[in-house]
């Protein structure tokens, strides 16, 4: 093989191998499932999320707040700053260094994103989240539980808490419960 040959070779092998998609499934299951349960049926229950990388620090994510599988939201991360991708422009999502929340626009409605509050859970800071809806009133508002660096890892709805499976590796206890 000449050098030509050779040099076209590695360029192209290293084009390929960088330009992979690294695709993560996030699971999000109800705390205290067990693998040996049958499986629930609705988003309400369980469900799961598709994580694209296009590199470190940029995502898109299907489901979390799309409410659809195959409609993805873009996400950007720059130190701790969340950036939200909608109309082609880079929106804050939240900023943990200032715990400030900016606006999503969920389906239909536009929310306003707030800090309920923080918490120390398994050694990592968690922050609660809340979407307090615009312009309009809603009787079932979930909360979501934030780390900076992983995304949602507990959802809160209508009493139950559904947990992230690749997050925490045993159920959450009715102490660590308590302190949501």
């Amino acid at each position: 093989m000449n050098k030509f040959g050779l040099f076209l070779f590695l360029l192209l092998f290293s084009y390929n191998s960088f330009s992979q998609e690294i695709v993560n499934n996030y699971y999000y299951i109800i705390n205290g499932k067990s693998e040996k349960d049958k499986p629930y049926f609705g988003m309400e229950f369980e469900f799961k999320t598709t994580r694209k990388y296009l590199n470190p620090k940029e995502f898109k994510e299907s489901l979390l707040f799309s409410g659809n599988s195959k409609e993805f939201l873009y996400y950007k991360i720059v130190g701790n700053v969340w950036y939200l991708k909608y109309k082609c422009k880079w929106n804050l999502f939240f900023d943990f260094n200032n715990k400030q929340g900016g606006k999503i626009h969920e389906v239909r409605d536009d929310y306003k994103i707030t800090l309920e509050k923080e918490i120390i859970l398994r050694g990592r800071m968690i922050y609660k989240i809340k979407f307090q809806p615009i312009g309009f009133v809603l009787n079932h508002n979930p909360s979501y539980y934030f780390d900076p660096e992983e995304g949602v890892v507990i959802i809160q709805s209508s009493g139950i808490f559904l947990i992230r499976k690749d997050y925490f590796s045993k159920e959450l206890t009715e102490n660590e419960i308590n302190l949501l």
